[in-house]
């Protein structure tokens, strides 16, 4: 049982007093300024019987004074803070819309700090966790996690800092009902010029059903197909306005193609 005033920490599961970590780097505002936004958050959640319910909410914040209380002092002041030390100048660049040759190396570093900020943000939210204590381990030991697939897009210049996490449960039915169970999770990262979209669940098998929803078709190839390296931007990029409705588009994409194999997926319609 844990003593008072401690709790478990959610990366390594440890009884420690917890710590409040920041989503975006609070140094990162002196670059950008304030950045307040409307948060609309929709997906699901199991009651207390483990029916799955629909859950919504929006709500207002300032981009870089938004943080959580779930992570102890050994895990923020460590791995986590030498993570964001190794990423921060390489997010700062995509965030000021700068042209870069990104090495094989970088686009690791910032699939990590992705999956890291990812994993942050679900802690924030009512439903499920679908991040797994194996795919922490592979954060605290410098690797990408399992069962995390990452994009990235070019932005036009805008003011907008904020995140966006959709959580997505699986049925068991239909043909693939080997490979369906458990929580998928869509978050979009908006930092000023770069989008970054990552899909990350808790099945071990979710590989092989993203093979079969063919989800480059609508996303492109993830990041980590990028064996030789990136010229960032790849391409021109596109207004602010678009992430949120690419965001929806995966998510109705996902489900459409779900419901094409037998399967149901629980998530309210996008919007």
């Amino acid at each position: 049982m844990a003593k008072a005033g401690v709790a478990k920490c959610t990366f390594c599961n440890a009884n420690r007093p917890l710590t409040k970590e920041h989503i975006f780097r609070q140094s990162w505002k002196n670059h950008f300024g304030k950045s307040t936004h409307n948060i609309h958050e929709w997906g699901w959640q199991r009651d207390d019987s483990g029916q799955a319910v629909h859950d919504s909410r929006s709500y207002r914040k300032v981009g870089f004074e938004q943080t959580v209380k779930a992570f102890c002092g050994r895990c923020n002041n460590g791995w986590m803070n030498d993570l964001e030390q190794e990423a921060g100048n390489l997010v700062l660049a995509l965030a000021k819309g700068e042209d870069r040759n990104l090495t094989p190396e970088d686009l690791a570093t910032i699939t990590r700090w992705a999956a890291k900020t990812a994993f942050v943000v679900e802690t924030t939210l009512k439903a499920n966790q679908t991040s797994r204590e194996d795919q922490y381990i592979d954060l605290q030991q410098g690797k990408v996690p399992a069962r995390f697939h990452f994009w990235m897009y070019p932005v036009i210049a805008n003011p907008f800092v904020k995140t966006r996490s959709t959580p997505i449960g699986l049925t068991d039915r239909g043909p693939y009902r080997s490979i369906v169970e458990d929580e998928w999770r869509l978050t979009s990262i908006l930092f000023y010029q770069v989008h970054m979209l990552s899909i990350h669940s808790s099945n071990e098998k979710m590989d092989d059903l993203l093979a079969v929803l063919n989800i480059p078709r609508i996303c492109g190839n993830p990041v980590s197909t990028r064996h030789d390296g990136w010229t960032w931007p790849p391409a021109q990029p596109t207004p602010a306005f678009l992430t949120d409705e690419m965001h929806s588009l995966v998510v109705n994409y996902i489900s459409g193609r779900l419901r094409e194999a037998g399967m149901e997926a629980w998530n309210p319609p996008a919007s």
